[in-house]
């Protein structure tokens, strides 16, 4: 009986040191004939029962660590909840520089509209840059490429050649002046007119587009379509339906959509 004695309390300090039970407690190896494993628990004694206090270990028969659990006097340690983090908004500033973009993308879009002559305001122009603005219509409707020269003037702040069509995507690259710091643009663009018995509606789509300055790029996507009036030829500004797709300022990539609605 002694031996055994002896020998429980080498082990039982061995595991001691070798686990680190806390100050006052022992430890008490448990085998289980089942599994072949072995548990290791940390306790006092306290009227002939043993008190968890500190770690409990469970190894698996080839005696390798498969769990620990902490305990407190008898109470089980329970492990503090994550911390979930809100995902961040953008900045002031990032909403701010958000806010120019669209605003540089509402001025140049005006020369993709198909009527120019209401939404002429502001310091970026666009209303002579066409030269031959009823050939888009004559396109429209026979399905031919047309080629356009836009020139810098008093009333255009776009240059660049383009050859356009009606059947499928083209690509526009135009240098720029006046829209702030943004100096040229790059837009693969598709444009369609569907008619019917009461109306003409024209559409166009910004596949990829971005506008550049000096110190950055704005990249976009953008949809944006209208009533013709069959009559009279002009576009129907209540029938408006648009929206600019901010993808990416800069190093910045996002997904931003806000309404593309020109004034009139």
């Amino acid at each position: 009986m002694k031996i055994f004695i002896l020998a429980l309390l080498f082990v039982t300090n061995l595991f001691a040191n070798e686990l680190s039970c806390p100050q006052g407690a022992l430890s008490v190896e448990y085998f289980s004939a089942v599994t072949k494993g072995r548990k290791v628990t940390c306790g006092y004694m306290k009227n002939g029962v043993l008190i968890k206090h500190g770690n409990e270990y469970s190894f698996d028969k080839d005696g390798a660590l498969i769990k620990t659990v902490s305990y407190n006097n008898g109470e089980e340690n329970q492990p503090p909840a994550p911390i979930i983090e809100k995902p961040k908004g953008p900045s002031s500033d990032e909403l701010a520089e958000e806010a120019n973009a669209i605003a540089v993308l509402q001025e140049l879009l005006k020369i993709l509209a198909f009527d120019k002559l209401g939404i002429n305001n502001g310091s970026f122009k666009v209303k002579t840059c066409d030269p031959k603005p009823k050939s888009w219509a004559v396109a429209a409707f026979t399905g031919a490429a047309i080629s356009k020269s836009y020139v810098f003037n008093d009333q255009c702040d776009v240059s660049g050649n383009f050859t356009a069509s009606f059947k499928e995507p083209f690509e526009v690259s135009f240098s720029l002046r006046n829209l702030k710091e943004y100096t040229a643009t790059q837009m693969t663009t598709l444009m369609k007119v569907t008619q019917s018995s009461d109306k003409i509606r024209y559409r166009f789509e910004v596949i990829n587009g971005s506008v550049s300055s000096s110190s950055k790029t704005v990249s976009f996507k953008v949809e944006h379509e209208i009533d013709i009036d069959p009559v009279t030829g002009s576009a129907k500004p209540s029938t408006q339906d648009g929206k600019i797709t901010l993808t990416k300022i800069g190093n910045r990539t996002m997904n931003v959509v806000h309404p593309l609605i020109f004034k009139e």
